[in-house]
């Protein structure tokens, strides 16, 4: 006998939050990571890091092989401010098919 719609989802639901709650660790992680670096980015030439960001940013732009989130990081800290940190962990878990655009604004 095969199995109904209601069988499967919630076997897919529980697999979508193993994969997010993977995904959130390894986002939490890379900002770990980025923290621990940034003294050492002083060394590196500022045009070449402007030339990494132009390629990354190209290349997300033309991503679609799943859900993607840009951020714009410029007024929130999310490394280290736990309320920002866990506004994007919300975004990230809530975030769907397609592209979005989060500006997040402090005042």
């Amino acid at each position: 006998s095969s199995k109904s719609t209601f069988d499967i989802a919630p076997s897919l639901s529980n697999a979508l939050i193993r994969y997010f709650s993977v995904v959130i660790l390894l986002i939490k992680l890379l900002f770990i990571f980025f923290v621990s670096i940034i003294a050492y980015e002083k060394y590196i030439d500022a045009a070449y890091l402007e030339r990494l960001g132009e390629e990354y940013m190209r290349y997300f732009h033309q991503y679609t092989a799943s859900p993607l989130l840009i951020v714009n990081t410029a007024d929130i800290d999310p490394a280290n401010n736990s309320r920002d940190f866990d506004e994007l962990f919300e975004t990230i878990r809530t975030t769907t098919a397609g592209r979005h655009y989060v500006n997040p604004v402090r005042a």
